[in-house]
């Protein structure tokens, strides 16, 4: 690590108690700290890649990005304990209230954002919008600390034991339908009050929901508002994961709470087949996809029975169009609800083990009669058809 050499500070009546030189005191301006060595001379208090970075603040004037925190460094009242997750923009930490021997989350904005308006804004704009929104299946905001330019800026939340609905998807493949529907009752409640608070949150998939157990029964916990947006709000910018975007966010176009609506029937189809309903390799033939393309019907990829009309939901929230999803996420629970009340499932046979039974009866009897097999009629395949995928807008 390479230190550099600062000239020493003018003559002062204040000598340093332990080795008789005059500390430098850090200038607020935004210049570089200086700190005295342990051999009396003056030294900069280098980064951790070599280099002090300097970059504009959110005032304009230039601010000193130091080392991000890490685990087992202090922030404030918490020690961070263990990284969480991580995002382009921020950090989770499990970090302990060092008095009151608390464990809480701590989502810290990196540096090098902090100093950015748009991305202070919109960390700021997350923290309001939790805070703002009162519900069981929403994680809750407790603190919210601004720190300067270049500085730590975080917020304080509940620590939620148990896993992601990601993580248990990829231990389980597919999720039971009545389960599938207990989970989607739940995100559409909690999504329900975002969208009643004004917000659209844009980034519905199962790395943002956490399942929690209380009292013996499972709880959806929606997390990351990061990029959820004022609803009728301007905003140019194509947020959220390709695989459940909605159309019109594919397209660039507004959105509002129906845009939730089928990023939720993505999630619904997800948990049912094990995979979204569309795969793409770049942003761009996602986007075409959801725009043009029509999933294959649920009932052909789910194995095993359906919960009567739970396929028809997924299907309806999927629609291209969004006045032919669902109008709100209160309907859509409700027909959830329904669907809870009479789960009898739909017996569904596949043609081909329909087919084969009846083929192989026609064969033993053609036989016992001295029939040829051949001149047996072959069950004619059932054609499901669909319409036409509309034009992109």
């Amino acid at each position: 690590m390479k230190i550099l050499p600062f000239p020493p500070p003018p003559p002062s009546d204040k000598t340093s108690p332990r080795t008789g030189a005059n500390p430098p005191v850090p200038s607020r301006t935004g210049a570089n700290p200086v700190i005295p060595s342990r051999t009396g001379a003056n030294s900069v208090i280098p980064s951790r890649t070599g280099a002090n970075p300097v970059i504009p603040s959110r005032t304009g004037a230039s601010a000193l990005v130091t080392p991000e925190p890490e685990v087992g460094d202090d922030l404030g009242a918490y020690r961070l304990e263990a990284l969480a997750g991580e995002g382009g923009m921020g950090r989770v930490f499990r970090a302990l209230h060092v008095k009151l021997g608390r464990t809480v989350a701590v989502k810290l904005l990196r540096r090098k954002y902090a100093a950015r308006p748009d991305a202070f804004a919109r960390f700021f704009e997350e923290a309001r919008a939790v805070t703002v929104i009162h519900h069981p299946n929403i994680v809750e905001i407790t603190d919210y600390v601004e720190g300067p330019p270049g500085g730590d800026s975080y917020y304080i939340m509940d620590w939620l034991d148990g896993v992601s609905l990601a993580a248990r998807l990829s231990m389980v493949g597919t999720i039971a339908p009545l389960e599938v529907v207990a989970i989607g009752r739940q995100l559409a409640s909690a999504l329900g009050a975002v969208h009643s608070a004004g917000f659209v949150h844009r980034d519905i998939k199962p790395d943002n929901v956490q399942l929690v157990e209380r009292d013996g029964v499972e709880v959806v916990k929606l997390l990351d508002f990061g990029i959820a947006q004022l609803e009728g709000s301007a905003d140019d910018v194509v947020a959220g994961t390709p695989a459940y975007f909605s159309p019109e966010c594919a397209a660039g176009r507004g959105v509002d709470a129906r845009s939730d609506v089928y990023s939720l029937g993505v999630l619904l189809y997800e948990l049912l087949t094990g995979a979204p309903p569309f795969h793409g390799r770049t942003f761009a033939e996602y986007a075409m996809k959801h725009m043009t393309e029509r999933p294959r019907p649920i009932e052909r990829v789910v194995h095993g029975p359906l919960p009567r009309g739970l396929g028809p939901i997924v299907d309806r929230c999927l629609e291209k169009e969004p006045a032919g999803r669902f109008a709100s996420m209160a309907e859509l629970e409700k027909a959830l609800a329904d669907v809870a009340d009479r789960p009898t499932p739909e017996r569904r046979v596949p043609w081909m083990f329909v087919g084969g039974g009846l083929a192989a009866a026609a064969i033993g009897v053609a036989a016992w009669l001295g029939l040829e097999a051949a001149s047996l009629p072959v069950p004619a395949p059932v054609v499901i058809t669909q319409p036409a995928p509309a034009a992109p807008s």
